[in-house]
């Protein structure tokens, strides 16, 4: 193949996502608290995690919006509509998910143990932004002070040659409850929320 033709179909297949990612709003869900550890200051700062979600009859998005130190984006998690409105698999969701109530229970079992601790639990838990950029992500349970501190610490990095935007969210145990309850349950009535209103635009134009 020609480099002709791989420029074309690069732009063929970039300007159908684009196409399709950006054909419905998406909605403000909820967000958490987190810290993030600034080197040059040598020391914590409050960041906010805030959640999005939009879908169409064909598919929805569940978005991560990150404040990061260099740039602000948001991780994409696109799925398919299937049967009844049900979401198909997004292996890194579920993968997100997965770690997320890992950290909960691990938090649990080092408070009733004055438990210390840092252990990785997965890696690859995103792949791309809203803006088709890479991006990685993976995360690592952390307990300290005799397991009175427990975090949920998800690394967000920038998956670019010349990137140098990465941050460390340390989430604690009250946020990482309210982080599962945001994207297992309330992101649902979003994206319901998020058809009616499509639904409600297309009868305006019959």
């Amino acid at each position: 193949m020609n480099i002709t033709l791989r420029i074309i179909l690069l732009f063929i297949i970039l300007t159908t996502f684009s196409k399709n990612l950006y054909s419905y709003t998406l909605y403000y869900v909820g967000e958490v608290e987190s810290r993030v550890y600034n080197d040059a200051w040598s020391q914590f700062f409050d960041k906010k995690i805030k959640v999005y979600a939009g879908a169409s009859k064909e598919d929805a998005t569940i978005g991560l919006s990150f404040d990061m130190s260099l740039t602000e984006f948001t991780v994409a998690y696109r799925f398919d509509y299937v049967n009844d409105k049900d979401l198909a698999k997004n292996n890194f969701f579920n993968d997100l998910i997965y770690s997320l109530n890992k950290g909960i229970e691990w938090s649990q079992i080092a408070k009733d143990n004055s438990a210390e601790t840092q252990k990785k639990i997965k890696v690859d838990l995103c792949n791309m932004t809203l803006e088709w950029e890479g991006v990685y992500c993976e995360a690592t349970f952390f307990s300290a002070n005799q397991g009175n501190q427990t975090d949920f610490i998800l690394l967000v990095k920038e998956d670019g040659e010349y990137s140098f935007n990465e941050d460390k969210f340390y989430i604690d145990f009250n946020n990482q409850k309210k982080l599962q309850d945001i994207l297992l349950n309330q992101v649902k009535d979003k994206l319901l929320y998020s058809l009616d209103q499509q639904e409600k635009s297309a009868d305006l134009f019959n």
